[in-house]
């Protein structure tokens, strides 16, 4: 038995040794497909704990367990000595870009956030003030509503990340739009946008801005231009 399970251990050392090599690292479920395809050379080893038990118990000096990522219910196994794991970190950073996710409607978003009841069908009309109704799935569908099927409904799962959630609410309001022919940009906060046409406007170098720069508080005392053709010169 003791040679059996010196077999299971080199075994496991090898497969997670020559993925971290290759700069990733071996996945619990792969490896228990590794063992499983042996039939059952490992399994009176294993003896009906599982592969997480065992490393913890026989390889907690050689290798640890992680999740790749928060939220994720895969694990990955990690040789501790792995001089690689610096660099695949640093780049795994690297590599994680922040996503800009746009002001969406609130109403667009609890569309595509909210759970759609039991035997109700959601429909999503975009407009100037969206609005989003579930109805009986016998109820016809009017020309003016879009539906919105359950697989774009985004539910918040436990330990998911806050960032991680809105790039799926984004994602999925973008297939969505994408699906319908309908402008991505028309599911975002009309208020916030117009706010920020109207600040970029301001922050522009107008002809009147460029006129006070070049005058003095003295010679601007002087001046008197109608309203209407200040807001020419804006």
């Amino acid at each position: 038995m003791e040679g059996t399970k010196e077999s299971l251990k080199n075994f496991i050392r090898e497969s997670a040794n020559d993925r971290a090599k290759s700069g990733a690292y071996l996945l619990l479920s792969q490896l228990g497909q590794s063992i499983k395809n042996h039939g059952d050379q490992f399994q009176d080893v294993l003896n009906g704990i599982t592969i997480s038990s065992f490393i913890r118990s026989e390889l907690s000096e050689e290798f640890k367990i992680e999740a790749p990522k928060p939220g994720s219910i895969a694990r990955m196994i990690i040789p501790i000595s792995d001089k690689n794991i610096t660099t695949i970190e640093k780049t795994e950073k690297n590599n994680q870009k922040k996503i800009s996710i746009p002001e969406f409607n609130k109403v667009i978003w609890s569309a595509f956030t909210n759970e759609i009841p039991n035997s109700k069908r959601r429909y999503l009309k975009i407009s100037q003030k969206p609005f989003y109704i579930d109805r009986d799935r016998t109820e016809p569908q009017e020309d003016s509503l879009i539906s919105i099927s359950p697989e774009f409904i985004i539910r918040r799962n436990e330990g998911i990340e806050n960032d991680q959630f809105k790039e799926k609410v984004a994602n999925s309001i973008e297939s969505w739009c994408q699906k319908n022919g309908i402008p991505y940009s028309s599911s975002f906060n009309k208020k916030i946008e117009n706010k920020n046409k109207y600040t970029n406007n301001l922050a522009t170098d107008s002809i009147l801005n460029q006129l006070v720069k070049k005058l003095s508080y003295d010679d601007m005392r002087r001046i008197s231009i109608p309203l209407d053709i200040v807001m020419k010169l804006i």
